[in-house]
């Protein structure tokens, strides 16, 4: 159900942005897909027991990669989205904690899945301090660069509604930004 719905996602979005090359970007949502459905199977049919659900399985450690990679690139796309609109190139890093933000999650996954058990989230685990690190490193950069791509549409905003009639045209461009982009 979940893949059917980034089809019909994807058909709707080549139906109105036909010009766009989204391989990548297609292949990188298929692979999540296949992966989130893995882990679904594996510990709601294969892993029903409550015991065996403790222990990781490959595919929950696998499918950060992608969903991080396709955060990123979405990042990376307002940025520079912004960074085109604005003119200002301190607009440019907000990369910083966006590339950060990338490499932290993988550590984060890589060191997870050297030992594939939940009890390391608790505390009770041999690498639970490394882990609260990483995760706690990687989400205050995911904050830093959100926040940052959110103030400088704030500013773009204020700027545009200030100057006058760039305002429309500043809206419509943002508003087609965000339709193609949907729910990631």
């Amino acid at each position: 159900m979940l893949y059917g719905v980034t089809w019909s996602q994807a058909i709707v979005y080549y139906r109105h942005y036909w010009d766009d090359k989204m391989v990548l970007k297609l292949l990188i949502d298929t692979v999540h897909e296949a992966l989130i459905t893995h882990v679904l199977w594996f510990y709601l049919i294969s892993k029903a027991d409550s015991a065996a659900c403790l222990n990781g399985s490959w595919s929950l450690t696998a499918q950060a990669i992608p969903s991080d990679l396709d955060l990123f690139i979405v990042r990376c796309f307002y940025i520079v989205r912004v960074w085109k609109l604005g003119g200002r190139k301190s607009t440019l890093l907000v990369f910083i904690p966006a590339v950060l933000a990338l490499i932290f999650g993988i550590l984060f996954m890589q060191e997870f899945a050297r030992f594939l058990a939940l009890s390391n989230f608790t505390g009770h685990g041999s690498r639970h301090r490394l882990l609260e690190i990483f995760l706690s490193v990687g989400t205050a950069c995911d904050l830093t660069s959100d926040v940052g791509v959110t103030a400088n549409m704030y500013y773009l905003l204020y700027k545009a509604r200030k100057d006058g009639p760039k305002t429309s045209r500043f809206a419509d461009i943002t508003t087609a930004t965000t339709s193609r982009w949907r729910l990631h």
